[in-house]
């Protein structure tokens, strides 16, 4: 306790500070910060779980339409496989059916690929292709017929349809006979005379 002032005798000397007083607004205050980081904590701990369950979410959508895609790819394989059964059951009595797998100059990972079934009488046929390359505004790809000498004929624009097979039937514009070569080239949009652009890929009965 401090000395009574002599100036005024009958003056209260100033009461001690309370001790605990103080260790009460120290404990608050630590709860307080506490709490704090404990919200802090709670809410980084929910954003993080909402993140692991976009990233979760996103997985499973993915691998559903990667197999998603893979049976529309098989589908159309067998729709396909079953199209050239048929027409080879129908043709089988009485006409010839050829085949001819075309392959590109240099083969690679995701080269093309394609088969063609021609009928010499109807003078018609179908193409099945695989991994043709989308082309360009400004390019096409188009089938050419060539037999012997004759010089290349246009049989048509290929309409390329990514991620699943493509599919035309073409006709020739001339009479042709069995030996026949089918290329598939790279041209400039509307161009119709003999190919001038690199050849995708080619091949013969």
């Amino acid at each position: 306790m401090l000395p009574p002032d002599p100036a005024n005798p009958h003056r209260l000397p100033a009461p001690s500070p309370c001790r605990s007083c103080t260790l009460t607004r120290v404990g608050w205050i630590t709860a307080l910060v506490a709490m704090l980081i404990a919200v802090y904590c709670y809410f980084q701990q929910m954003t993080l779980d909402a993140q692991v369950k976009i990233e979760r979410n996103s997985t499973e959508m993915a691998q559903v339409e990667i197999r998603a895609l893979k049976n529309q790819l098989y589908a159309e394989r067998i729709l396909a496989e079953r199209q050239i059964s048929s027409l080879t059951n129908n043709a089988a009595k009485t006409e010839t059916l050829i085949f001819a797998h075309l392959t590109p100059p240099e083969a690679g990972a995701c080269s093309p690929t394609a088969l063609v079934t021609w009928l010499p009488t109807r003078q018609s046929g179908i193409l099945f292709a695989e991994q043709l390359p989308t082309p360009k505004e400004d390019e096409e790809l188009r089938l050419w017929l060539e037999e012997g000498n004759s010089g290349p004929i246009s049989a048509g624009v290929i309409t390329v349809s990514p991620g699943r097979t493509t599919k035309i039937e073409f006709k020739a514009a001339k009479p042709l006979g069995l030996a026949v070569r089918f290329t598939v080239s790279r041209e400039r949009k509307g161009s119709t005379g003999a190919p001038t652009g690199p050849i995708l890929m080619s091949g013969a009965p």
